[in-house]
């Protein structure tokens, strides 16, 4: 991608995301970052303005993505409630 995106749409399953961002770094809220700890077995899709911001590109996010998703997230969570 040659351009920032600053607007992305997340959607999973039957929930959409809309995330606001910069140059195309996206702050996760806690309940988007759930869903991706516990992601089912759907292939999510995320959506965003082209270049000229007039047309949408929407594209599938690939299975390793997924897994990673879950693994990132489940960390971030069992680490935020294991007592240190």
């Amino acid at each position: 991608m040659d351009w920032a995106v600053d607007q992305l749409a997340l959607t999973i399953g039957q929930q959409t995301f809309a995330l606001q961002g910069k140059n195309n770094l996206f702050p996760i809220p806690e309940d988007l970052a759930r869903v991706l700890a516990s992601q089912p077995q759907s292939t999510p899709v995320t959506s965003y303005a082209d270049s000229n911001g007039k047309a949408l590109v929407s594209r599938e996010i690939g299975p390793g993505t997924v897994a990673a998703w879950k693994t990132i997230w489940n960390t971030i969570y069992s680490n935020a409630i294991t007592p240190r």
